[in-house]
């Protein structure tokens, strides 16, 4: 069972990278209680990624293709980390600088520990994100760009159809639904 929404508060859901990057930045923000770093860069960010992470895991969080990577590549990958780095500015979990080159974090960063307590080794992490993605926790980047294109079409159909019922003038001073329930 998963929680109810009854409120008009909007359920923000994490993808998998933006979990990864989110841990990454927790490792970060432990290791600098020991260099009293106060700020840290979006490369610092990306180099602590690719350090960490596998070659064939990168190019599968970033959705890039593998061999010889190009300029372009590395763009298009720190614009998918600046983009993580806004929702978690959003979020309050960091606070990103105004150039947005640099970030603090916040203690509420620490919330990203939570779902993988008690794993005991680094191999478990992609089982437990599969689960939570599974739970709907987590959101599959791939599954959710399929569901916004079908969400987008459906809205579509629907102004469309609105749009033409509103070409046909005022619909309630009509005679044309008299005696149907509308």
């Amino acid at each position: 069972l998963l929680p109810q929404r009854r409120g008009k508060i909007p359920l923000e859901r994490f993808n998998e990278l933006q979990m990864v990057t989110g841990l990454i930045i927790v490792a970060m923000e432990l290791e600098k209680q020991l260099s009293q770093k106060e700020w840290f860069t979006t490369n610092q960010l990306l180099e602590r990624m690719s350090n960490q992470l596998s070659e064939t895991r990168m190019l599968e969080l970033f959705r890039r293709r593998p061999g010889q990577q190009t300029q372009y590549d590395l763009s298009k990958i720190q614009d998918e980390i600046r983009k993580s780095l806004i929702v978690f500015d959003r979020y309050a979990f960091i606070q990103l600088s105004k150039d947005r080159q640099s970030f603090q974090t916040t203690p509420a960063i620490y919330r990203f520990i939570e779902p993988l307590r008690g794993l005991q080794q680094e191999s478990e992490i992609p089982q437990r994100l599969a689960e939570l993605i599974q739970d709907g926790y987590l959101v599959n980047i791939d599954e959710a760009a399929r569901d916004s294109v079908d969400e987008d079409l459906a809205e579509s159909e629907r102004f469309s159809a609105e749009e033409e019922m509103d070409a046909t003038g005022d619909l309630f001073a009509s005679g044309t639904h008299e005696g149907e329930q509308l």
